[in-house]
């Protein structure tokens, strides 16, 4: 079945913002922008910015027929966003790095006086052109990063769980972006994840420790696998609980995929879960942890 790319994009202003979005979809097959709030160039991106932004990609996702409401999403989604100075582009990537392949875009594509049709419209085109040279990249990217989290989702490092697995998750987000800034080929690409790897804590099997020693042990496609991706309409489940349980770095993944995370004795039974706290009764061996954190 084909993939539809989503499409979200952040920090343009509103001179260009439509003209653009309206151009990548009529350039691109099976690509649909369902998302997008203008701002200005000088402008950060506010935490009131970030949260209406995530709100509108919620809303899309539950509208959006790719996501059904049971079973793996057949989706892709990708982040355009305007590279801002500072810490302002960290806290966009802090908020949607996990969910979306993220593509930035040079601000020197856009000119500084804006006022005039010809310089929007140079604007809008010197844009177009280079995300149709990013898209090519973004593509090949996610290809590789949908087999890793479907075919290899029990081998592949890009479904830990980031918060529980500790720190050492920042270089698997770091590989994965950084491949779409640096306009990886594919071979580069997978030589890099291997690479990572490598450098990985692992046990004796070959599966990933994270913090505390904990051992990230998921069932094969043949075995019970029994994590509960959240729906939108889950209790108290936020929806990054829910964006999160279907999707990572732009591509999905099966909803009821989990670790199995073996006790040790002496050990912390406190985890960190998607949108809370979560403490493992007494007389448990394992605890059920999903790549959203989600902790059963």
């Amino acid at each position: 079945m084909t993939r539809t790319t989503l499409v979200a994009v952040a920090g343009l202003p509103t001179q260009i913002l439509d003209p653009f979005t309206q151009g990548l979809v009529r350039e691109h097959q099976n690509l649909r922008v369902f998302a997008a709030l203008p701002l200005q160039v000088a402008t950060t991106y506010s935490p009131k910015y970030l949260d209406e932004l995530y709100n509108r990609v919620a809303k899309g996702l539950r509208n959006a027929p790719e996501a059904v409401p049971s079973g793996r999403w057949c989706l892709n989604f990708v982040l355009f966003f305007l590279d801002k100075i500072g810490n302002s582009t960290a806290q966009l990537l802090e908020r949607f790095g996990l969910e979306a392949l993220l593509v930035p875009i040079d601000p020197d594509q856009i000119q500084v006086n804006l006022h005039g049709r010809n310089q929007v419209n140079r604007s809008v085109n010197d844009l177009l052109h280079d995300a149709r040279r990013q898209l090519h990249t973004v593509r090949s990217i996610l290809d590789i990063v949908s087999q890793e989290v479907t075919v290899r989702d029990n081998r592949t490092c890009m479904l830990l769980p980031c918060t529980n697995y500790g720190n050492a998750f920042r270089a698997v987000s770091e590989c994965v972006q950084g491949a779409v800034c640096n306009a990886a080929t594919p071979e580069d690409f997978q030589a890099g994840l291997k690479g990572l790897v490598a450098r990985l804590e692992t046990d004796s099997n070959g599966y990933f420790k994270g913090k505390g020693g904990l051992v990230y042990r998921a069932p094969a496609k043949a075995g019970a696998r029994h994590g509960i991706a959240p729906n939108w309409h889950a209790g108290n489940h936020t929806d990054r609980c829910v964006i999160r349980g279907h999707l990572r770095f732009g591509a999905a993944f099966e909803p009821n995929f989990h670790y199995d995370c073996e006790l040790r004795k002496g050990g912390t039974r406190q985890f960190v879960s998607c949108h809370g706290n979560k403490t493992v009764k007494r007389g448990r061996s394992h605890v059920n942890i999903a790549p959203n954190d989600n902790v059963r």
